[in-house]
């Protein structure tokens, strides 16, 4: 694995530093953040399982990368609203 393939690629990490007793504010530009390093996070994770990156994907034909690409928006999509599902569920019965 080429170790420069995450350079430039910035992931925001939740501050673990704060009690999880203690609310704390929560900012929608972390939400963002965090909603978009999760989204790459299941789009890599797709992709891998595939047997492809997101730079050698770039190697393909159109005709094959198209595809791919959508399903792993699609699979990617269906993993948020999932935890998303959840995070309500859990929210309700507290």
């Amino acid at each position: 694995m080429n170790p420069n393939a995450n350079a430039g690629r910035e992931s925001r990490v939740p501050d673990t530093s704060t009690s999880h007793d203690q609310p704390r504010a929560v900012h929608g530009s972390e939400i963002t953040g965090l909603h978009t390093a999760l989204e790459r996070a299941f789009i890599d994770e797709y992709l891998a399982s595939r047997g492809h990156t997101l730079r050698s994907i770039g190697d393909l034909p159109p005709a094959e990368r198209e595809p791919l690409l959508r399903a792993a928006t699609s699979a990617a999509t269906l993993k948020l609203a999932e935890i998303e599902a959840r995070a309500h569920l859990l929210e309700r019965m507290a």
